[in-house]
C-alpha cells in the first residue's frame, strides 16, 4: 500500500476476539480486497476494508483492526489517504565551483516504488546525457557553466490497472569560475598542509599497527575468549527465537505487499507509429516458466500464444496479426487500421498463469497532415496586389494533425521564414490531441519581386512534407525612368530620344518639358527635334506617370521625372585640325574620345573635354563622375588574448556609398550574431575561442540600373589561453618534500614509544609472576594461570568467584563482552 506517511510497505492484519464457548467450529478470515498486492496511486481516494467471517455462530465477535497510523474497532476499516504519484526531487542549489574541480551532485529523491531511470541534461547540448547517480564531471571548465536538469522516473502499477511511468525533474544552475592567480598562491600552502597530514595519518597508522602486535602477543588466550562469546551469542540467540515465536498471535491475518519480477521485454517497431503505416509490439521473453503469453491493451487481451514451438494462437483480434519469431511474439497492426483510435493507450505482455508482466509502453500515434492552406489578409485576390514598401500579410493553416507541423515560408523558392510568426495551436472540440497549425508571414513589398511567387511547407512527421498553392505576387509601384545622358548635338542636325521607362501599371502618360521655356511640352513616349537650332540648347526633363488602385488605399496618380541636358555646339572652321583635350582623375589624355575599360574608385572625380583648331580653344565641358564600390574592410588581425581579460575589435570600412549595416558571426555557434560597429568582449573566456566574420554592407545605385546590395567579409581567429600558473606547478614537490621531513620525525618518535612501553612491560610482568605464586596460595580452587592474572590485571576488572555466581542467573540478559571468570 503506497499512502503518504507510510516509509515503507506495511502491513494491515485484524484481530479477533471470538467467544470459544459458542464456536462450533473455528473461525476462518478473509479481508477484501483480498487480492495481493496492494499498489495504488490516485491523487486522492479511500481505502476500505472489510472482514467476511466463516464461523459458528457469528454473534459476540469483536473486531479489532490494526494499521501503521493505530488501530480502531469495527468490521469495516476506511483509510482516507492522499498518494503519491510520482517521485519527488528535493531543490537542488546552484553550484558555483572553480575550474579543475570535481563537481559532485547526489539529488534527494523520495519515490515509491524506487526509480527505475534517473539521468541529467544539459541546456545548451543535446548531447550532453549522463544516466545514473551521482552527477560527476572530473576536471570541470567554464565551458561546462550551465543549467543542467536531474530527470527521475518510476513505474507505477496499481491493482487492477496498466503500469504507467510519470517522471519529474529539478533544474539547477552550474557556474564554473575562472581559476584566478591570487588562488593559485595559496596552492602552496594546501599542498604542504595535505602532505604533512598524509604523512601523519601514515605515521599514526604504523604506530598503532606495532602496538596492537605487541599487545597481542601478551594476550595468547584472546581466542578462548572469542569461543566462548560465541558460544553465549548461540544462546542468547534460541532464547530471541522462542521469544519472537511466542509474540506471533496465531489470529494474526497478514496481507504481504509484493511486486513480483519482470521476465517480459515489451518493445515497439518502427519507433514511433503513424497513421498509414504498419506497426509491431514485440514481447521479448526471457524465461519460459509459462506455457502461455499474453499481450493486452487496456487490460484488453488482444493476443495469447502457446509459449512452445507450436506458436499456437489461442485468442487473437481480428484487426491485428499475430507471429512468433525467436523467443518473442509480434502483434502487428496493419497500416489499413486505424491506428488513430488506440493513441494514449497502454500495451503490455506477460504470462497467464504466473502473473510476470512486461514493461508498460504507452502508445503515441503520430497523425500526419495532408494538406495546407495560403490566403492573403485581409484581401485575398489572385494575384495578389501589393502597393511597393507597403505591408502585406499572408496565412498558412495546416488541416489537424498530431504532433503539431512545422511551417516554412518562401518566395520563388527562397526561404523567408525569418520574416513569419507562428501562431498559437488550434484545437478543435473533441480533437483528441489533434490541433490545427498556423504561421503568419509579414511581407513587405519590392518592386524587385514582382511577378514572384510565394508558397508555404508543413511538416509533422519526418518525410512526409505538404506544400501549398503558390500565390504570385503584383507589386505595384511608380514608372522608374532609367538615366537619360546629356546629348551634345551638332546644330542642324535632328534630336531623337527614346527613355526606357518601367512601371506597374504601365504608364498612361509620357510628356517633355524644358526648363527655361515653360512654354515648351510635347507629349509622347519619345522626342524629336528636327533641324535642331542654338536656342535650343537647354535643360530638358521627361515625365512619366501611371495611376495604382489596391484594395486597401485609394487610387493615386503616381508622376517621376528625369533632367537631361542637350548642348547644341556650332560647327568649327576649319574643322581638319581640331585638338581635343580630356582632364580626368587617371591623368589627362589628347583624344576625341575617353575610353575606361575596367572602372574602378580612382577613376571617381572630375571629367573636362576642350577643343582647340586655329582660330582658338572652346569653352571646357565638363561632368562629375561618381564610382560607386563595395565595402573594403581592414585593421582586423588574428587575435591571441588571456582569459579573463577584455577585447575589442573595431575595423576599418572603405565603402562608397556609406556602409547601411554591420553585424558579426561565429563559425561554430550558428546563433551568434551581433550588430554593432565594434565587436566586444568585456571579460572573455576559453569558450569563445573560435573563428570570427566581419560582415560590411552597402547599397549600389548605379545610373539607368536598380539597386543592389553588396556585401564584404572578413574572417580572422580569436585565440583565448588560460592564465599560466607557475607557483601551482611546484606546490607538489613543496608539499612532498615537507611530507618526508615530518614522516621521519614521527617515525622517530614511534620507535622511541615501542623500546620505552616494551621496557616497562618487561618490568611489570615480573612483578606480575610473583603475584600469581602469592594469589594461587590463598584461593587453592582457583588454579587460575598467570597469563590469566595478568590478563585481569590489564583489564582491570579481576572479579571474585562469589561475584561470578550472583551474576550467573543473569547472565543471558545482561551480556558484558567481558573474558570469563571460569574455565
Amino acid at each position: 500500500m503506497v499512502v503518504e506517511g507510510f516509509k515503507t510497505t506495511s502491513n494491515i492484519y485484524l484481530n479477533l476476539n471470538v467467544d470459544k464457548s459458542q464456536t462450533n467450529h473455528p473461525p476462518s478470515v478473509t479481508i477484501v480486497p483480498s487480492y495481493n498486492p496492494y499498489i495504488l496511486y490516485e491523487r486522492q481516494q479511500n481505502i476500505v476494508f472489510s472482514c467476511v467471517i466463516d464461523a459458528n455462530p457469528s454473534s459476540n465477535i469483536t473486531y479489532n483492526w490494526h494499521y501503521p497510523d493505530g488501530s480502531m474497532s469495527g468490521k469495516f476499516l476506511t483509510i482516507p489517504t492522499v498518494i503519491r504519484d510520482e517521485p519527488v526531487i528535493s531543490v537542488i542549489h546552484g553550484n558555483n565551483i572553480t575550474e579543475g574541480q570535481t563537481l559532485y551532485i547526489s539529488p534527494i529523491i523520495d519515490s515509491y516504488p524506487s526509480p527505475t531511470y534517473i539521468w541529467w541534461t544539459r541546456q545548451n547540448d543535446d548531447s550532453f546525457l549522463h544516466i545514473g547517480t551521482p552527477l560527476q564531471i572530473y576536471n570541470i571548465q567554464t565551458k561546462d557553466s550551465d543549467n543542467y536538469t536531474c530527470i527521475v522516473m518510476n513505474t507505477l502499477t496499481p491493482s487492477g490497472l496498466p503500469s504507467q511511468n510519470r517522471t519529474s525533474h529539478r533544474v539547477f544552475k552550474v557556474y564554473v569560475q575562472l581559476l584566478s592567480a591570487n588562488k593559485a598562491v595559496k596552492t602552496n600552502t594546501i599542498g604542504i598542509w595535505f602532505g604533512s597530514s598524509l604523512v601523519a595519518l601514515m605515521a599514526i597508522a604504523i604506530t598503532g599497527l606495532c602496538v596492537y602486535k605487541y599487545r597481542k602477543r601478551q594476550v595468547p588466550n584472546v581466542e578462548d575468549v572469542e569461543n566462548q562469546k560465541k558460544k553465549i551469542d548461540e544462546s542468547f540467540n534460541t532464547y530471541e527465537d522462542i521469544w519472537d515465536v511466542r509474540s506471533k498471535r496465531p489470529d494474526h491475518v497478514y496481507q504481504n505487499m509484493k511486486i513480483s519480477d519482470k521476465e517480459y521485454v515489451l518493445t515497439t517497431t518502427p519507433e514511433r507509429a503513424t497513421v498509414g503505416q504498419d506497426f509491431n509490439f514485440t514481447c521479448h521473453i526471457t524465461s519460459n516458466k509459462d506455457s502461455y503469453v499474453f499481450i493486452t491493451r487496456d487490460s484488453i487481451y488482444e493476443s495469447l500464444i502457446s509459449n512452445d514451438y507450436t506458436c499456437k494462437s489461442h485468442l487473437r483480434s481480428t484487426d491485428f496479426n499475430s507471429t512468433c519469431y525467436n523467443h518473442s511474439i509480434i502483434l502487428t497492426i496493419p497500416g489499413t487500421y486505424d491506428i488513430d483510435i488506440l493513441h494514449e493507450s497502454s500495451w503490455k505482455c506477460g504470462g497467464l498463469f504466473r502473473g510476470s508482466i512486461s514493461n508498460t509502453v504507452s502508445l503515441y500515434v503520430y497523425v500526419p497532415i495532408t494538406n495546407i492552406g495560403l490566403t492573403a489578409t485581409p484581401y485575398d485576390t489572385s494575384p495578389v496586389e501589393i502597393l511597393n514598401g507597403s505591408s502585406q500579410h499572408f496565412t498558412c493553416t495546416t488541416n489537424p494533425g498530431r504532433p503539431p507541423s512545422k511551417i516554412q515560408w518562401y518566395l520563388s523558392d527562397a526561404n523567408i521564414t525569418y520574416a513569419a510568426t507562428a501562431q498559437p495551436d488550434v484545437c478543435d472540440p473533441g480533437c483528441y490531441e489533434k490541433v490545427r497549425s498556423s504561421s503568419v508571414l509579414l511581407y513587405i513589398g519590392n518592386s524587385n519581386d514582382n511577378g514572384k511567387t510565394i508558397y508555404c511547407t508543413a511538416e509533422n512527421v519526418e518525410e512526409q512534407s505538404v506544400r501549398s498553392l503558390d500565390r504570385r505576387i503584383d507589386i505595384l509601384y511608380p514608372p522608374v525612368i532609367f538615366n537619360i545622358p546629356d546629348y551634345n548635338i551638332t546644330e542642324g542636325s535632328t534630336l531623337y530620344i527614346t527613355p526606357s521607362i518601367e512601371a506597374n501599371p504601365q504608364p498612361i502618360s509620357v510628356w517633355w518639358t524644358r526648363q527655361n521655356d515653360s512654354s515648351f511640352i510635347y507629349n509622347g513616349m519619345n522626342i524629336t527635334i528636327i533641324n535642331i537650332q542654338k536656342d535650343y540648347d537647354d535643360y530638358y526633363k521627361c515625365n512619366a506617370m501611371n495611376t495604382i488602385t489596391t484594395p486597401n488605399h485609394p487610387t493615386q496618380n503616381k508622376t517621376t521625372e528625369e533632367l537631361f541636358k542637350v548642348n547644341v555646339l556650332s560647327e568649327a572652321n576649319p574643322v581638319d585640325a581640331i585638338m581635343y583635350q580630356w582632364k580626368y582623375p587617371a591623368g589627362t589624355i589628347r583624344n576625341g574620345v575617353l575610353t575606361i575599360t575596367t572602372v574602378s574608385k580612382r577613376h571617381n572625380g572630375q571629367y573636362s573635354c576642350s577643343a582647340t583648331n586655329s582660330v582658338g580653344t572652346s569653352i571646357r565641358t565638363g561632368k562629375q563622375i561618381d564610382v560607386q564600390y563595395a565595402p573594403v574592410i581592414s585593421g582586423i588581425q588574428e587575435y591571441n588574448v588571456d582569459a579573463g581579460r577584455a577585447l575589442n575589435v573595431i575595423p576599418t570600412v572603405d565603402a562608397h556609398p556609406s556602409h547601411t549595416s554591420i553585424w558579426w558571426t561565429r563559425q561554430h555557434s550558428v546563433q551568434f550574431i551581433y550588430y554593432g560597429w565594434n565587436l566586444t568582449f568585456i571579460n572573455i573566456q576559453e569558450s569563445d575561442s573560435d573563428n570570427y566574420t566581419c560582415h560590411v554592407m552597402n547599397t549600389l545605385i548605379p545610373s539607368g540600373l536598380s539597386a543592389q546590395n553588396r556585401t564584404s567579409i572578413t574572417v580572422f581567429n580569436i585565440n583565448v589561453q588560460k592564465i599560466p600558473n607557475d607557483d601551482a606547478v611546484n606546490s607538489a614537490a613543496i608539499g612532498v618534500g615537507t611530507g618526508l621531513a615530518v614522516i621521519m620525525l614521527i617515525l622517530g618518535a614511534a620507535s622511541l614509544f615501542v623500546f620505552l612501553y616494551r621496557k616497562r612491560r618487561m618490568k611489570k610482568r615480573k612483578e606480575n609472576r610473583n603475584s600469581k605464586v602469592y594469589e594461587s596460595e590463598l584461593d587453592k580452587p582457583r588454579q587460575t594461570s598467570g597469563v590469566d592474572n595478568h590478563l585481569y590485571n590489564e583489564l582491570q576488572d579481576l572479579k571474585s568467584e562469589k561475584q561470578i555466581r550472583q551474576k550467573d542467573t543473569n547472565l543471558y540478559v545482561n551480556l558484558e563482552l567481558k573474558p570469563a571468570t571460569r574455565t
